[in-house]
């Protein structure tokens, strides 16, 4: 079953859409080559003699000195790599994994270089954004059992910590306001209701989805520069939006056995509805300027990780091959790009940004 669209859309798809696409191997996307260093053998690198950690024990205990004993590991435990910049911020999405057993971000830098940070541990979820409004992403992590968000704060390199959340919350952070702060928020499956701790608004509690069912995708898809609340709901593959400027909106887009993959594949600054079909590999997106388009890429056991990966504005279709910790990604400016081994099957795929 296809994605139920409105007016024309709906016409082009029982046209042929999926059918259209040129199909890909459903094995793998078609690429050639694999470059770049599996992430699980960073570790051998720690012995590495270049490699040195940028932050010591005594800077992290001047800027907090009374975490619990499961605190994120100290800065003191990363691995660097010449050439690395932390957080770069040079517009290109870096591939990244989050290694849960040893709560170590690995990093692999679009402009060269990688890192190795301890940053978490067993049973954290990885939560990064720019939390400080410098342009770079900063490590952080939500800890469900104590709904403790750990942020290490680029622009100061200080560690932030916010208790905000309970152990079933699922967190949501966005730039809710406006402002270029990524903020802490939490959606509450059992209520429907967001918790939203905004940098520059202040707290709010809307409620928008219901039971179990719906999925948060918070995304700013009028274009007002404020991320929109919004949930996907399986059951029926319908996208409710609460648009912060162009007001409510619910689209049907997708079936029960999607994973939705919102982002702005056309670069217009609107985030376009899209969802992954497992199934068949197959990319449904409907892009709020260039319309409609499928396009096959990946297989069942893939991991959807869109993303600005080449820096032109657009999103890039792109999965996680966790069989063997292989990024498969095709620019959305067109050309080719060989595979990056970077991670394992036990690591979790930081989404591009």
């Amino acid at each position: 079953m296809t994605p139920t669209a409105p007016g024309a859309l709906a016409a082009l798809l029982a046209a042929g859409g999926a059918a259209a696409q040129p199909a890909l191997p459903a094995s793998e996307p078609q690429r050639v080559e694999i470059k770049g260093e599996a992430a699980n053998d960073a570790e051998q690198r720690r012995r590495d003699p270049v490699a040195k950690s940028i932050y010591g024990r005594e800077e992290l205990d001047r800027v907090h000195h009374d975490e619990p004993e499961r605190e994120p590991e100290s800065l003191a435990s990363d691995v660097h790599c010449p050439g690395e910049r932390q957080a770069d911020g040079d517009g290109r999405a870096d591939t990244a994994v989050f290694r849960e057993s040893t709560g170590t971000w690995y990093l692999l830098y679009a402009a060269g270089g990688w890192s190795g940070i301890g940053w978490g541990t067993v049973g954290d979820r990885p939560v990064p954004g720019d939390y400080d409004g410098d342009g770079r992403i900063d490590l952080a992590v939500f800890r469900p059992s104590t709904g403790v968000w750990f942020i290490f704060r680029s622009a100061t390199a200080t560690l932030q910590t916010v208790q905000w959340g309970a152990t079933f919350d699922r967190p949501v952070p966005a730039d809710y306001d406006g402002d270029g702060r990524t903020d802490i928020a939490v959606y509450r499956p059992g209520s429907g209701v967001w918790y939203i701790l905004a940098s520059s608004a202040g707290f709010r509690a809307p409620q928008w989805g219901n039971g179990t069912d719906d999925r948060p995708v918070p995304a700013d898809y009028d274009g007002d520069g404020r991320a929109d609340l919004a949930v996907y709901r399986p059951s029926t593959g319908t996208w409710y939006l609460a648009q912060s400027t162009a007001g409510g909106l619910a689209l049907n887009w997708g079936n029960s056995t999607d994973t939705p993959v919102p982002g702005d594949y056309d670069g217009d600054g609107r985030t376009d509805l899209a969802v992954y079909r497992p199934s068949s590999g197959v990319w449904y997106i409907l892009a709020s300027s260039a319309g409609f388009r499928a396009t096959q890429w990946g297989n069942s056991a893939d991991t959807p990780v869109p993303g600005d990966y080449d820096g032109d504005g657009r999103t890039d279709v792109a999965i996680f091959r966790p069989s063997d910790g292989s990024w498969y990604i095709a620019p959305s400016g067109g050309g080719t790009t060989p595979p990056v081994t970077w991670g394992n099957s036990a690591d979790t795929p930081i989404l591009g940004r």
